[in-house]
């Protein structure tokens, strides 16, 4: 399988993360055994390093902020401080963190002192908004999700107790509606293919399909409106393929920043994200009668 084809399995497997390797193959024209063989062999590689399932801030009522550092500190570190989701460092020696805050200036002034120094960035998601809350047979099917990101409907009936198609219709729902998102864990390759991340940043990310027609092989993992930003995974041919299309977005008007992230390490804060959905539950568990809830 080649470079360009290997880069489109990782980026389906980013749209879909549920879908089989036969279902994969097909999309690719190739054999589900193929679609294995080449996912084991990135795993070998370390540039797929498993999966992460991360509900959206405003499931807790929060607001996303990420803080990037020029300089790095011990992850087991950052992920104790409260409002911590994952950390990552990357191969220049820089750290990236993301909270899910009530205040964004007070998150970013811990990381700061943390850190021992400024960040380099700073990007804040929306205020969060009056919602419907998920129902506790939604928050069960989310739990799951964060344990065992890729879990089969059967994994989520046993762990959840509820029925098959209860399961198949709430992991549905919450896909869709983007209370949760499941990715890939995804490393950078540095040898022959290159695989990375690439946060772009300008007023042309407001048109983002003006600067998605800049690039090569992408797909786009997240996007900002304030300031207007992108962050993709990337692949090109060589080391000059790459060269070239860094120096292209960083000639091109309305294009303020771009970096090439090479992420080295990845960490969750499993255990307080699944302790902020016990705590959604129990709220339940306060205001039903006996009885509701149940599937």
């Amino acid at each position: 399988m080649s470079g360009r084809l290997g880069f489109r399995l990782l980026a389906d497997l980013s749209r879909s993360p549920f879908a089989s390797h036969a279902e994969l193959g097909r999309r690719l024209g190739v054999t589900g055994e193929a679609v294995r063989q080449r996912l084991d062999r990135f795993k070998e590689d370390g540039v797929l390093r498993g999966f992460s399932a991360i509900p959206a801030a405003s499931v807790f009522g929060r607001r996303a902020c990420d803080v990037v550092f020029q300089s790095s500190v011990d992850l087991g570190l950052v992920l104790r401080q409260s409002d911590v989701v994952f950390a990552v460092t990357s191969a220049d020696g820089g750290c990236g963190v993301k909270g899910y805050v009530h205040d964004v200036l007070d998150f970013t002034s811990r990381m700061s002192d943390l850190v021992g120094g400024p960040p380099r960035q700073v990007i804040s998601g929306p205020a969060p908004r009056p919602t419907n809350a998920l129902g506790t047979i939604d928050l069960r099917v989310l739990r799951a999700l964060v344990v065992e990101p890729r879990s089969s409907f059967r994994h989520l009936q046993a762990a959840t107790g509820l029925s098959y198609r209860t399961v198949r219709s709430r992991r549905e729902r919450l896909l869709e509606s983007r209370a949760v998102d499941v990715q890939p864990i995804l490393r950078p390759s540095r040898n022959g293919d290159l695989y990375h991340n690439l946060w772009i940043e300008g007023p042309l990310c407001a048109n983002e399909q003006e600067v998605l027609d800049l690039l090569h092989d992408h797909v786009v993992l997240d996007r900002w409106d304030t300031p207007p930003s992108i962050y993709l995974f990337c692949h090109e041919d060589g080391i000059k393929a790459h060269i070239a299309m860094i120096e292209k977005l960083r000639r091109t008007p309305g294009i303020d920043q771009v970096e090439v992230v090479l992420s080295e390490e990845y960490r969750m804060a499993k255990d307080r994200v699944l302790g902020w959905i016990d705590e959604l539950m129990a709220a339940w568990r306060g205001k039903e009668p006996s009885g509701t809830g149940q599937d």
